[in-house]
């Protein structure tokens, strides 16, 4: 497959900006939200960033997906609302699906390992795209969709303190978001 290396710095950003997702205080309605995710069925499904004629960008799940439907001239192709499994979240994530098989075309940073090469996704038929100008707006429930449910609090903390801490050691940010995060 080929591992793919977006910019330092925008490694850098999203890292950061996970750091913060990850720090937020908990909030009662994506506790509720929770409840419905977990109740859906989970499947894995594989990782094929290259099922298209264009190089999809790491972390633009959204935007990987809707471009792959405009691009599919047999019009077999459906973006998919839902969350992504990731042991110590459920990350909402767009894949597509074309002829009853769904896949995620989002590459990671590193797809070397077995983590990059499959996921555990659940459609969730309640997300809706509301609209599309220069970012996507997506609802469940009437409201905007969180980015992540957590969980665990207590992971999200470590997470976010050891991910911090190697950007201030200097560590490369693609290393950093390669490598698994070791939970002490």
């Amino acid at each position: 497959m080929g591992s793919y290396s977006p910019d330092p710095n925008f490694i850098r950003e999203q890292i950061l900006a996970e750091c913060a997702m990850l720090e937020a205080p908990h909030d009662p309605y994506c506790a509720l939200l929770l409840q419905h995710a977990l109740r859906l069925p989970f499947m894995e499904i594989p990782r094929i960033p290259n099922a298209y004629r264009f190089q999809p960008e790491a972390w633009m799940c959204h935007a990987n997906a809707h471009k792959a439907v405009r691009m599919d001239r047999t019009r077999r192709t459906r973006a998919v609302y839902g969350w992504w499994n990731t042991g110590a979240a459920l990350v909402f994530h767009s894949v597509v699906e074309r002829d009853g098989k769904m896949f995620c075309i989002t590459p990671v940073v590193s797809d070397d390992s077995e983590a990059g090469r499959r996921l555990l996704f659940a459609e969730d038929p309640r997300i809706r795209l509301e609209s599309l100008d220069e970012h996507f707006h997506f609802r469940i429930f009437k409201k905007p969709v969180p980015a992540r449910l957590t969980l665990s609090r207590d992971i999200d903390l470590s997470v976010a303190r050891q991910m911090r801490q190697k950007l201030m050691a200097g560590v490369d940010p693609a290393r950093i978001a390669r490598e698994p995060i070791i939970l002490t």
